[in-house]
């Protein structure tokens, strides 16, 4: 299992200098995990030795994503306390030249199980010598290539004859063959005996998206219809679409987050637009794979519609999706039998401005300043007049002072 297929990392237990490092569970679903560690530097464990109590019966979960804050002009890592009813972030600052790196053990290294004993330190350094050892074999490799290369060049040079260098280099002295064509004379033959030089790999640009100030609430009921009084929540049902990017800018624009129940099928379709909602700080979650009405599936079909669309979802954001909306509000046996065994639970909502049925944007903006918006949760749909109402509605919301939560 590697990085990329891990729905979560939770903290086990961080390691002290001069060795700086976390020792992390990586889980690719509820039944796979195994043990990883990641090295920090002082200044990142001192920020988490004030916030992590292992003693309490609370868990640390970190997201492999860093973020660039433009304000702060430095990374930020983001640390995520559960257990304790309300979810609790820490922001991490790291140094600019920071890389997230995970270390795991050899290739050969089985899965382990969930109840797995916790690593020790010495398992910790154990893994990490062992990479160790395996950069340095490669360091040797490198070094006696590069001695060649020059030792080469240099008899090259001494005999007078042409020289040829592979792409990303010097420009030729000689003119160099076009892939797949062959060459011949002294130049070629000398050539031959030149390792190829890599091109220099050009980093990505860091995309720079503003850090939120988020309120997560982590559901204390099994199904939820509403929240607690002062707070509020946006959530859109039906996408990923052609309006999701627009909406997720608009919120970020107003510094507020909101909770998306995603289509399964269409997740596939539009895979682009749910990463950048999950890069985006929203919460991703499920609305089924096919939008059917669970009332007139069969029970291996409603557990199918979950499955499916949570394992997609999951593979695409790296996160755990936790939420489950029934199309249509349709609540069955099999559905509250099936999110118990995953340790999920239902959200369904309390105000409802029917935006799927309008034609036009004020009609959607006038059901907000008609109700009382505290203690709401807003289902909302992603199409053209929904985008178009969005900031009036958002600027009305924050007009009551209400504290914006989005749902995990």
């Amino acid at each position: 299992m590697g990085v990329s297929n891990a729905a979560y990392v939770e903290i086990v237990s961080l390691s002290d200098g001069p060795d700086y490092t976390l020792n992390c569970r990586m889980y690719e679903n509820i039944h796979s995990n195994r043990l990883v560690t990641i090295p920090i530097d002082a200044g990142i464990y001192r920020q988490l030795i004030n916030f992590i109590n292992f003693s309490e019966n609370v868990r640390y979960r970190l997201s492999l994503n860093l973020r660039w804050d433009p304000f702060l002009k430095q990374k930020i890592l983001k640390v995520t306390q559960l257990g304790t009813g309300h979810k609790k972030n820490l922001y991490l600052t790291c140094p600019a030249d920071y890389t997230l790196e995970v270390l795991s053990g050899s290739g050969k290294q089985k899965e382990e199980s969930p109840s797995s004993p916790a690593p020790t330190t010495s398992q910790v350094q154990s893994v990490t010598k062992k990479t160790t050892f395996r950069l340095g074999r490669v360091s040797y490799l490198f070094a006696f290539y590069l001695f060649f290369l020059l030792v080469s060049v240099a008899s090259a040079l001494s005999a007078d004859m042409p020289l040829t260098y592979s792409a990303g280099t010097k420009p030729a002295l000689s003119p160099v063959p076009e892939p797949g064509t062959a060459q011949t004379g002294a130049g070629a033959e000398s050539e031959a005996f030149l390792p190829a030089v890599e091109e220099p790999v050009v980093a990505e640009p860091i995309v720079e998206k503003p850090v939120l100030d988020i309120t997560e609430l982590e559901l204390e009921t099994n199904i939820c219809y509403a929240l607690p009084e002062g707070y509020v929540a946006l959530t859109f049902d039906d996408g990923p679409s052609e309006y999701t990017k627009q909406i997720v800018d608009i919120l970020l624009e107003q510094q507020v987050a909101a909770t998306f129940f995603f289509v399964g099928r269409y997740a596939v379709q539009h895979q682009d637009a749910v990463k950048y909602a999950a890069d985006s700080q929203m919460s991703v979650q499920s609305h089924s794979w096919s939008h059917a009405d669970f009332s007139r599936l069969t029970p291996q079909q409603q557990k199918q519609e979950i499955e499916k669309t949570s394992s997609l979802l999951e593979s695409l954001t790296k996160q755990p999706v936790t939420l489950f909306r029934p199309p249509y509000g349709a609540q069955t046996k099999t559905i509250r039998s099936e999110l118990a065994k995953r340790q999920m639970k239902m959200v369904m909502w309390n105000r409802d401005p029917r935006d799927w049925e309008v034609n036009n944007a004020n009609s959607i903006y006038k059901y907000f300043t008609r109700t009382d918006p505290s203690g709401s949760v807003y289902i909302l749909h992603e199409n053209r007049y929904t985008v178009e109402a969005l900031p009036d509605i958002i600027r009305h919301l924050k007009e009551k002072e209400l504290q914006f939560a989005v749902l995990r």
